[in-house]
């Protein structure tokens, strides 16, 4: 009986803190995947973020398609699920941490999140820094949910797509 409060205890602190700083986890589907690879858009030297990347389904996928890409993830048991995962790729990692407190990587393009609503003014603001610290446009791909007050470039099935100009 021990055992059974010991998992579950575990399990709510790893799975449940994240509600408090991002989303709690739920994998996008393998449709919604597949449109945001194909739709990255990314240069020859460019990098792809996945803020809260869960199990690494979508780095894997872009890994696939030879896109370098960085994930970060906050739950350990699915970092260390994503670790695995990624093995077999040298152009894709996994960073355990908070991402609102970590700088983008200096090559990155395109950022990818599946947040809870309330969590995107906030993201807005955080995308919008990122920009200006690294001196160019950047890219943010957005499934389910919209960034309020920003425009929205184009949307294709569950996938909303925004631009941040340097400026």
């Amino acid at each position: 009986m021990l055992i059974f409060f010991v998992v579950a205890a575990l399990l709510i602190t790893f799975f449940g803190s994240s509600v408090f700083v991002g989303a709690p986890y739920l994998p996008a589907h393998k449709k919604a995947i597949d449109q945001a690879v194909k739709n990255l858009n990314l240069s020859k030297d460019g990098r792809f973020l996945d803020l809260g990347c869960g199990d690494g389904k979508f780095l894997v996928a872009a890994a696939k398609e030879g896109h370098r890409c960085t994930g970060y993830e906050l739950n350990l048991i699915l970092f260390l699920i994503t670790k695995v995962r990624l093995l077999k790729f040298k152009n894709a990692e996994v960073k355990l941490g908070n991402f609102w407190v970590k700088d983008f990587p200096k090559d990155t393009e395109v950022v990818y999140v599946f947040l809870l609503d309330k969590y995107m003014p906030k993201l807005n603001l955080k995308m919008e820094d990122e920009s200006k610290r690294l001196n160019k446009n950047l890219s943010l791909i957005s499934y389910i949910f919209e960034v309020p007050g920003k425009k929205v470039e184009n949307k294709v099935g569950g996938l909303r797509f925004y631009s941040y100009e340097n400026s």
